[in-house]
């Protein structure tokens, strides 16, 4: 049963020599939840404009042919049509096309044409039918009707890829569809490209008439798609993007409101268009395909594309930003206001400048030079470079400043500092500050309160402690590399660990060696794999043992580089040097601490001799 008898119980009242509009079928109350298709023809539905309902005059037609024959076929116009079609239109979908329904469109045309065709032969035939009929009430013998021939109605699709055939049947004695006629008509029309033989033969030979049938069909051009982008990041402007932790717990200064990007991180992945193919059309003329094009990249400043254009990289480490549709890379993140809860923590791989303060509680981080105009509080900054404050950290005892470069600033006050490439400040109060270099305290005031200092190389200031409280301590300590000594404990505890297993396998060696009577296979085959082993540590602890030693003698001869130059020196001082100690509990003016050899040396004016230690 073909489709159009789905809807041969629904029946409308046209006038019969109209080509009635077709209405949309009322849907059926659902009770149930909709099932998945099960063919072509249901996940493509063709439109119902492309059935032939009752009482239009193509049905006529075949009404009429049906009683003039006495054939008792079903009257199914879409029987080698509507697959054809359904298949049209799911490929069309599945290419993206943005008509898909323009060969079912087509079809309706077609359908509207060949009513046209019925109703001009419907009138025809009833015309001559009607003149008989007159000729018999007046008692004179009526002419025959006069013969209609088979006549093939055909249609030629827009892009001239499919040529559509309908055989109108022959009356009154007409001819049947000869090959020379429809073969004729399809010259007319210069079709000489895929024509399918079998149903043209079909046609002929089974007398298909009233049948929609695709007759010949060319090849469609199949056009590149156009190539598509993936942003990887946010186009979004900034917003607040608060996370949880994995135990719900919420930390409301990391907003996440700055998109980091290292070199060479994936900024979009590109998908390259496609090439097209050409088609041909039934008459034999070449459809030339549409290429793809390459898509609209948001490709900025700071950004480049690998070799085959499917990736978009950052070319430098910086802030990520999408601004005039584009994504820029900024190699400078600037914070023009405080960092608190509006702003949030900072963790940026670039350098930032911040027109403002740092609040207590509140991190900032970047791999490169951060600069603040303002004040730090309670807070942590972290730089992978150089860090300037123009002010200074009043720490609280919290703050922490960790710097891979120098730290420049006007004071620092209850913090702890490090600094890898040295500090300057202009004042220092009981703070704990060490660096691998050199610190300096000068300017208007250049003075040390309290406090530990711990420089590899020298410190310079103008004034350590006060005149106003001699009890107070201020701790110095030169000649230790703060870096150089974690790196020193570090192997240190590996060599340990390496001692230690290596004392244990050379036992378990001697025990198995002391019963070589009674040894097993087994026991052959550990006493193997242990001694691989010891070998393997024994090299490993000699390394350590070698990096141990040159790690020492490296801060060994650094030791004669340290020293301390001081204007002025309020006790009490504890200073240490290389690990010798010593108290200096008295006042001195234009003091000098130097080392040579194993010994320190503290000098002055207000000295009789130098003190050595």
């Amino acid at each position: 049963m073909g489709i159009f008898d789905k809807f041969k119980k629904k029946k409308e009242v046209t006038k019969e020599d109209d080509v009635p509009e077709i209405k949309i079928q009322e849907k059926e109350e659902v009770t149930k939840e909709p099932s998945e298709p099960k063919n072509i023809s249901e996940s493509y539905g063709l439109n119902e404009e492309t059935y032939v309902k009752e009482n239009t005059p193509m049905h006529q037609l075949w009404g009429i042919y049906q009683t003039e024959t006495g054939r008792n076929d079903s009257f199914e116009p879409l029987e080698f049509i509507e697959k054809i079609i359904a298949d049209a239109k799911k490929k069309a979908v599945e290419s993206g096309s943005d008509n898909p329904n323009k060969t079912e469109a087509e079809l309706i045309k077609f359908i509207r044409d060949i009513q046209k065709q019925c109703d001009t032969l419907v009138t025809k035939i009833k015309n001559q039918k009607l003149a008989a009929e007159n000729e018999d009430e007046k008692n004179k013998k009526a002419e025959p009707c006069k013969p209609v021939n088979a006549e093939p109605v055909l249609y030629m699709t827009k892009n001239k890829v499919r040529l559509w055939a309908m055989v109108l049947p022959p009356f009154f004695g007409g001819e049947d569809i000869s090959y020379d006629t429809l073969k004729f008509r399809m010259d007319s029309m210069s079709v000489k490209h895929g024509i399918n033989s079998k149903l043209t033969d079909k046609i002929i030979s089974d007398k298909l008439y009233f049948k929609i049938i695709q007759i010949a069909e060319g090849t469609e051009a199949v056009n590149g798609k156009n190539g598509t982008v993936k942003n990887l990041f946010s186009t979004a402007k900034k917003q607040v993007n608060i996370k949880e932790d994995n135990h719900g717990n919420v930390n409301y200064k990391e907003l996440n409101m700055i998109q980091s990007i290292h070199k060479g991180d994936t900024i979009c992945e590109i998908t390259l268009p496609t090439g097209a193919s050409d088609g041909m059309t039934v008459t034999g003329d070449t459809i030339i395909g549409r290429e793809g094009r390459y898509p609209v990249v948001p490709a900025g400043k700071n950004t480049e594309f690998n070799e085959d254009k499917t990736l978009l990289f950052a070319k430098i480490d910086g802030e990520l930003v999408f601004e005039d549709n584009k994504f820029h890379v900024r190699n400078l993140l600037t914070i023009n206001n405080d960092v608190d809860n509006a702003v949030g923590n900072i963790d940026f791989v670039g350098d930032v400048l911040i027109k403002g303060d740092v609040r207590e509680g509140y991190t900032v981080k970047a791999d490169g030079d951060i600069k603040i105009t303002g004040t730090v509080e309670g807070a942590t900054v972290i730089a992978g470079g150089n860090l300037t404050i123009d002010r200074g950290m009043t720490g609280g005892n919290k703050g922490v400043i960790e710097v891979e470069g120098t730290l420049k600033c006007k004071y620092l006050e209850n913090c702890s500092v490090y600094a890898k490439e040295g500090i300057e400040a202009d004042q220092i109060m009981y703070s704990t500050l060490s660096t691998d270099e050199n610190i300096v305290v000068k300017g208007k005031k250049g003075s040390v309160t309290g406090g530990k200092l711990i420089a590899g190389k020298t410190i310079e200031a103008v004034t350590i402690g006060t005149a106003a409280n001699t009890n107070l301590k201020t701790e110095i300590v030169l000649g230790v590399i703060p870096h150089m000594v974690e790196q020193l404990k570090g192997l240190k505890q590996e060599f340990e660990v390496t001692e230690a297993k290596l004392h244990k396998t050379a036992q378990d060696i001697k025990y198995i060696q002391g019963n070589m009577e009674k040894i097993t296979p087994e026991r052959k085959e550990l006493l193997k794999k242990l001694i691989f082993q010891y070998q393997i540590d024994d090299m490993q602890y000699k390394k350590l043992e070698k990096e141990i030693a040159d790690m020492e003698q490296m801060i060994q001869s650094n030791t004669e580089k340290c020293g301390l130059k001081c204007d002025n020196v309020f006790p009490i001082m504890n200073i240490n040097v290389c690990g010798s100690t010593y108290v200096l509990d008295m006042e001195l003016k234009d003091c000098r601490i130097s080392r040579k050899g194993e010994k320190t040396f503290i000098s002055s004016p207000m000295l009789g001799e130098m003190i050595t230690f």
